[in-house]
């Protein structure tokens, strides 16, 4: 599949931001994110997320890089209270 534009794959499942550099989103009973994106997207990427989850908040962030120390901020901001423990591989 070769997307090209940001919005609904299937249902409950979302591309954000720029589809060049994008983001996923899973909504649900505990709505999650998959990596935090770039910074330079955040209004792009929290814009999205409030028009799918309108006065809720995600409830994870999942990463898929190592580095989670630079999204930490990102996560209180946007009100994430829990993040899938840290992979540490050998």
């Amino acid at each position: 599949m070769l997307i090209t534009s940001s919005g609904k794959i299937t249902d409950d499942f979302y591309v954000l931001g720029d589809p060049g550099v994008p983001v996923y989103f899973m909504d649900g009973d505990e709505p999650s994110l998959f990596d935090a994106g770039f910074t330079a997207l955040a209004q792009l990427y929290e814009g999205h997320i409030r028009e799918i989850l309108g006065s809720r908040t995600p409830s994870y962030l999942l990463n898929t890089r190592a580095r989670v120390t630079h999204i930490r901020d990102r996560m209180q901001k946007a009100g994430i209270s829990r993040s899938a423990p840290e992979h540490r591989g050998a």
